[in-house]
Formats: C-alpha cells, sequence, structure tokens
C-alpha cells in the first residue's frame, strides 16, 4: 500500500473520512492495468499515470479492500473519481486482510500517515490488539 502511495503525487490523493465507512483513500498509480504488472512508465521525465487505486474498510465485515479502476494514460492526472465509481467486487476489488478494526489515514503537508489496527478475542474477557502505524512522503 505505502510503496505504491509513495510513488503517486500529493495533489492527487484523496482522503474520504465519512462515517459509517471509515476512511478511504483514492489515489493516481503508475502500475499497469489490471494488477501490478511491470514497471512504472515514464513519458518525458513525468510518470505516466495508468489507473485509479482505493483502499478502503468494510466495517461490515472488518475487510480491508484494494479496489483499482483504468484511466486513459496520462502524465496528469485529473481530479480522483469518487468511490462509488470504484467495483465492490470481481477481478478489479480484492480482500488483503480481514478483521481489521481501524483504517485512518492522515495527510499533513507531503507525509500520509496510515494507520491500521486489528483486534482479535483471545478469552473471555481478553484480546490481542496489533496496530500497525507507517508514513509515507509523496510527491509534489
Amino acid at each position: 500500500m505505502l510503496e505504491e502511495l509513495g510513488d503517486s503525487r500529493a495533489t492527487s490523493v484523496a482522503i474520504d473520512a465519512t462515517l459509517p465507512q471509515a476512511h478511504r483513500i483514492i489515489f493516481p498509480s503508475g502500475q499497469a492495468y489490471p494488477g501490478n504488472a511491470g514497471p512504472i512508465q515514464f513519458v518525458g521525465g513525468e510518470i505516466q499515470w495508468q489507473k485509479w487505486v482505493c483502499f478502503y474498510l468494510d466495517n461490515t465485515n472488518g475487510q480491508l479492500h484494494r479496489a483499482e479502476l483504468a484511466m486513459a494514460p496520462t502524465t496528469a492526472p485529473p481530479a480522483a473519481p469518487g468511490f462509488a465509481a470504484f467495483p465492490l467486487s470481481g477481478d478489479d476489488n480484492r480482500i488483503l486482510a480481514r478483521g481489521i478494526q481501524e483504517l485512518v489515514f492522515v495527510s499533513t503537508a507531503q507525509v500520509m500517515e496510515a494507520r491500521v489496527k486489528s483486534r482479535e478475542s483471545v478469552g473471555s474477557n481478553k484480546h490481542t490488539e496489533v496496530t500497525l502505524r507507517s508514513k509515507v512522503f509523496l510527491q509534489n
């Protein structure tokens, strides 16, 4: 997630913090569509953006998803599409993890922080909680 996001452009990243969906992030990717096949392509020294990527948490079942949406290859991506444009199932929408309780993206200038939290019961009144927090620097 963070490697691909780090290759993205700060001005093209969209974060949706609308509940009950929790945080969703949409950004352009230079990876080939579909999937992550092949190296990033450059045109005139600029990344050729080839698709939109969306990471989101389905709060109804605790599943972390990665969805893709094709775009016409360009060196200047248009405004991010709305979340409704992304497929909710099929080959362009993959479940990356289950048992996720929280997905949060926080943007400050050129830095994006991602936080993923999972919690599992290990007894009648005990649980194990794991929080992963990472930061990535975005391009201009």
